[in-house]
């Protein structure tokens, strides 16, 4: 031990003397940790609003993908064996197994491809799309209605017509369940 310096200083207890800043330090790291995750959250649940927005566009460009998505597919076959009632769908949403939601996956997707592959045989055009959000209604807890004002174009053998029509949805912690009264 080359060039050791000796002092008569007794040896402390490195935290002791740091205790305070550890304590800061730790209160930082998990005050970070918690704002990481609500922001995470935030970015991971859609807005009632934008779930409208996603599902009309999906609807529009017969994109069964991006409307399996948005679907919270337990919701929705527990939001139809409800009869759309927010009261009653918990109990039904409880009672809805991994397989009956899989089964409500192939019927969305088959419906709307098959939708889609009608309008393209046809050699016709459907467009929708949102003009006006309301501000949503809670119906219970996490379920909201949903309503806007869409505009529905549709060409079918070269006659064009235009529609504005009132579409309400409902939205279950941030996935569209179906369509409501």
């Amino acid at each position: 031990m080359e060039n050791e310096v000796k002092t008569n200083e007794p040896k402390t207890n490195w935290f002791k003397t740091h205790k305070k800043q550890c304590i800061i330090g730790v209160v930082a790291v998990v005050a970070i940790v918690a704002v990481v995750v609500v922001v995470l959250m935030m970015m991971n649940s859609n807005s009632p609003e934008k779930v409208m927005e996603t599902y009309v566009k999906a609807m529009s460009s017969g994109n069964s993908d991006e409307l399996v998505k948005i679907t919270d597919l337990k919701g929705a076959a527990a939001w139809g064996k409800c009869n759309h009632d927010p009261e009653k769908f918990l109990d039904e949403y409880n009672k809805i197994s991994d397989d009956e939601a899989k089964g409500y996956e192939k019927e969305v997707k088959s419906a709307l491809d098959a939708a889609t592959s009608l309008f393209t045989t046809l050699g016709s055009k459907f467009t929708m799309e949102t003009s006006n959000i309301e501000k949503p209604e809670q119906l219970a807890n996490n379920i909201y209605k949903v309503k806007a004002k869409v505009k529905i174009k549709v060409s079918i053998f070269g006659i064009n017509h235009e529609q504005d029509v009132d579409l309400s949805i409902a939205v279950y912690n941030g996935k569209f369940i179906g369509e409501c009264k």
